[in-house]
This record gives structure tokens, C-alpha cells and sequence, in this order.
């Protein structure tokens, strides 16, 4: 046969595949309605604070045109703009697609949500979605809420509270005041393994297992989300939007290999931000397995009355007993460039919390504790007043399974620091109580299940400070029991003395047991 005759069969062959492709990919109707929550991220990762609503939509679809045929309508039927496909790490390891748009601000907050209607292919779906407001009342703050699933801890009720109780309670305070309400999610969000032999949906089936199946108020029947969830009374995706930090555990080649889900279903970069081409170029995991895991880009989120959330990655920052120096130097530079933000804006400053995975300071040991983190500590000693930023008032993190409060003495001039690593996954028994000297500061731990609750206090519209309230479960039998939650500490700003104080003196006492400093 002629070369020219056979080079036209072959590009007729493409061009009949591509058609084929494209009619299939037309006839195929989504069968389960879109899991939507909202992720707040800033544009143009500025560091300057203009905050967007990230609205993302999972599609049980792996075809990402899907999310050009989605038609989202506001509750008066005003359609809104056709959401984008972000881009799929692996579509066999998620047979999925994520839409996502922006959603508008709403005028008033609503604790449960209001209903939009999502369109695809002819079929209709209603849609539960939050009103996000520019002046939130309240943020819970919540981390390390995955299982382990392994002879240590079993992914059910009585060895999980994130699997059903945590997510129950938090929803429960939410609709109970319901005041405008943000979940601050300090990271390690996925611990399950995927195991050699396991199906190729593996690593999606563990995302939803950990993460959004406990979110969306549902128990997980073999891994399916979508015929499980939608509790009305505690699904928290319709209560608030999320605060999102990367923990070690979405990194890309190490500990539970998270990074892809992380980069694909929760990492605030998108071209809706205006976030240049090597921002998105970063935004997923590098092709080379053995390449050294990369600090992300900083954000810095502004609420209208006068408070905002300053967030780094540290999920890949050292944990050795010396700083490494390179590491160092990247969060010095991040936190100089968010100061000199703060200072250039007019009367009165903002009042700002740290959120970043692993802590600045936290103590590992219940008789001979060790601090960490070396590496943030080098930072902060580059900066000229050895502190961070002025606004900053709270660092808040999570990394180390338990709860604990660092207060440093006033001389010290440093921020109070919580470590709110008691989500869900095992927790560390060695948690220290009493003086810490290094620093110095008081340091006071709960080796207990738990989430803490911080109000904002506004006076003439603008925030001029908060209370903390700590909760915790005092044991298993208590996990989903009528009490709920305990209040166990009060931390406020500003105090006139000490800003953290003890409501429940039990709960704050070492247990016996292996220390489980997480990986």
C-alpha cells in the first residue's frame, strides 16, 4: 500500500478515536450528585490578603469536561460561572474529576448553607452549599484526624472519634449559635497506606475514608462516599468554608504519600486566583520520585472587621535537633515579607494567627521533654525583633498527637503557641505539663481526643481580640455519649495576666504508655 494512502488511514484512525472519545465522553451522565465544599485561598498568593472562596465540586467521573457541562445556580436561579477542571495527579488513582469556581460572599451567614442546584447532562441535583461571609464570629481548629488502620488503631468508633463523633460535635456547635463559623485544618489529613495489591482507586478510597466521608456526616460502606453521606444534621460541608494546611503526611514521597490528593482535592492555588504559571507549576507533586520535598508558597488571608490568618508550609521543614539553614532562611524571608504587609497598612493593625503544620515550639516527653522545632526557631532568631510579626498573636499547629499550650513568658515577647494535633489518629500518652526553660515559657498538655473553638471579640466592627475555649473526650466510653465534649482550658487575648487557664486539672496530666511522636 502507498505511504501516502497509509499515512491518510492513520490520521482518518485518530480523528474516528477522537470523535468516539468525544461522543462517549457526552453520553456519559453522572449518576451521583457532586460532593461540594469551599477551600479559602488568596489571590495571587500575595501575601497581601485579598481572600477568595475556592468552590469545589468532586464529580464521580474521571472525564474532566464533566466540569464545562456543569451548570451551578444560585438559590434565585442566577447561573454562575462554569467551574474549571483542575488538573487529575493520576486518574486511576482518582476516578474523579474536581471542578472548581469561585463562589461570592454571602450578606448573611446561615448554618445550613443554602441550597443551589447543580446541572449536568439533563439531570438536576440540589446542591448544599455555605454562605460565606467576609467577617466570620468563629473558627473551630481542628488536625491529625487521620486513622493509622493498623494493630495500634482500628478505623471504627471506639479507636477513631474523627469517624463519626469530632465531625458530629463541631456540627453541633455550629448549629446551636449559629454564628459565621471557619474550620482551621492544620494538616495530615490522610495516614492509610495503599498496600501492594490493592486496586488502583486506593489512594481516593482512603481520602474519602479519613477525610470526606467524617466531614460530610457519613460512615463509609466499602469506601462509597456518595451512598453514605449527606447526614442533614452533621454534614459540616454546607456549615463553613476550610483553612487548609499541608501536613507531613500529604507530603508527595514520604510518610502516607498524601502529596497528590493533597495538591488535586486541597491546595488553594488556582488560575481563578491569578496565580502565575510557576505557582500552578508547583502546585502538584514533581514527576521524579527522588526529588527533595519543596516548602509551598505562603498565603495570607484578610477578614473585613480587621483579623487575619497568615499560613506557611512546613510539612517539609526539618525535624532534626539543628535547624537546617536553607529552610531557615525560606521561613525568615516569608515571615519579613508578611511583616512589612502588616506595617503598611493604616490604623489600627489587623490582629493576625499563625497557621502552619508543625509547631514553633512544642514539648515531646512527659519527664525530659523535647522541643521542637529547631528549624522555625532559627527563622524567628533571623528577624530583628527574634519574633514574628507584631499582629501575630497566635501561632496555632498541629503535627504532635496531643493537645498543648506553650504560653512563653512576657519578657519573651513571643506569641502563645496551641498544638491542636488531637484530632483522630493515635494519640501520644507523653504529653509534658510544668515550666519549660528553654524557652521560657508554662507549658500545659492533654494526652486527649479533642478540637478547640476560638470566638472573636469585635468592638466598633473591627477585632480587638478572642477567646479560646479547648474541648476534649476524657475517655473512649465518652466518644459519641450525650455529655459530647468537655471544656478543659480558656486561653484569651489580650490577658492581664496569664493568657491560658486550666478549667479541668485531670485532663492535663502524662499517662503511661510509648511515646507515639508521629512521624
Amino acid at each position: 500500500m502507498p505511504r501516502k494512502i497509509t499515512r491518510h488511514l492513520r490520521l482518518l484512525a485518530l480523528l474516528t478515536a477522537a470523535l468516539v472519545n468525544t461522543a462517549m465522553a457526552k453520553n456519559v451522565k453522572l449518576t451521583e450528585p457532586p460532593l461540594a465544599y469551599v477551600v479559602l485561598g488568596e489571590r495571587a498568593h500575595a501575601l497581601r490578603g485579598e481572600t477568595v472562596p475556592l468552590l469545589r465540586l468532586i464529580l464521580a467521573t474521571p472525564q474532566d469536561d464533566a466540569c464545562q457541562r456543569l451548570q451551578l445556580s444560585r438559590p434565585n436561579g442566577t447561573p454562575l460561572d462554569r467551574p474549571l477542571a483542575r488538573t487529575n495527579p493520576d486518574v486511576k488513582r482518582f476516578p474523579i474529576t474536581v471542578c472548581e469556581t469561585v463562589l461570592p460572599f454571602a450578606d448573611s451567614y446561615r448554618a445550613s448553607g443554602e441550597t443551589w442546584t447543580a446541572k449536568l447532562d439533563g439531570k438536576t441535583y440540589p446542591l448544599r452549599l455555605p454562605t460565606v461571609v467576609r467577617n466570620p464570629e468563629k473558627f473551630l481548629i481542628v488536625g491529625d484526624m487521620g486513622c493509622r488502620d493498623n494493630k495500634k488503631q482500628g478505623c471504627h468508633d471506639t479507636e477513631w472519634p474523627f469517624h463519626t463523633t469530632l465531625p458530629r460535635d463541631m456540627a453541633k456547635l455550629i448549629a446551636t449559635d449559629n454564628k459565621a463559623t471557619v474550620l482551621v485544618i492544620v494538616g495530615d489529613f490522610k495516614y492509610r497506606l495503599e498496600k501492594k495489591g490493592d486496586t488502583a482507586d486506593k489512594e481516593w478510597r482512603n481520602w474519602q475514608a479519613d477525610f470526606f466521608t467524617p466531614m460530610s456526616g457519613g460512615k463509609a460502606s466499602k469506601y462509597k462516599l456518595w451512598q453514605t453521606r449527606q447526614s442533614a444534621e452533621y454534614n459540616l460541608l454546607p456549615m463553613a468554608p476550610w483553612v487548609v494546611t499541608r501536613g507531613n503526611h500529604e507530603l508527595c514521597n514520604q510518610f502516607s504519600k498524601g502529596g497528590p490528593g493533597w495538591f488535586y482535592l486541597l491546595e488553594p492555588s488556582s488560575p481563578l486566583l491569578g496565580d502565575a504559571d510557576a505557582v500552578l507549576a508547583a502546585a502538584s507533586c514533581p514527576s521524579n520520585p527522588s526529588a527533595a520535598e519543596s516548602i509551598g508558597l505562603p498565603y495570607r488571608l484578610d477578614f473585613s472587621h480587621g483579623f487575619s490568618l497568615l499560613q506557611t508550609d512546613s510539612a517539609a521543614i526539618a525535624e532534626s535537633k539543628t535547624a537546617n539553614p536553607d529552610q531557615a532562611q525560606v521561613v525568615a524571608q516569608t515571615l519579613s515579607r508578611a511583616d512589612l504587609g502588616f506595617r503598611q497598612e493604616a490604623n489600627p493593625p489587623r490582629l493576625a494567627w499563625w497557621v502552619t503544620h508543625k509547631p514553633v515550639w512544642a514539648a515531646v516527653g512527659s519527664k525530659q521533654p523535647k522541643l521542637s522545632n529547631a528549624t522555625q526557631q532559627a527563622a524567628l532568631a533571623q528577624l530583628p525583633e527574634g519574633t514574628p510579626p507584631a499582629n501575630v498573636k497566635l501561632i496555632v499547629s498541629g503535627h504532635k498527637h496531643f493537645y498543648q499550650s506553650v504560653e512563653p513568658g512576657a519578657a519573651t515577647r513571643q506569641p502563645l503557641q496551641l498544638v491542636v494535633g488531637n484530632g483522630g489518629v493515635l494519640i501520644n500518652p507523653q504529653a509534658y505539663n510544668g515550666p519549660l526553660e528553654a524557652i521560657p515559657a508554662e507549658v500545659s498538655s492533654a494526652s486527649h481526643y479533642g478540637f478547640v473553638e476560638g470566638r472573636l471579640e469585635v468592638e466598633n466592627q473591627w477585632v480587638t481580640g478572642w477567646t479560646l475555649n479547648v474541648y476534649a473526650y476524657p475517655n473512649r466510653t465518652d466518644w459519641g455519649g450525650a455529655a459530647g465534649p468537655q471544656l478543659i482550658q480558656t486561653c484569651r487575648y489580650p490577658a492581664s495576666g496569664n493568657a491560658c487557664a486550666i478549667v479541668k486539672p485531670a485532663y492535663f496530666t502524662a499517662q503511661p504508655g510509648e511515646d507515639n511522636d508521629p512521624d
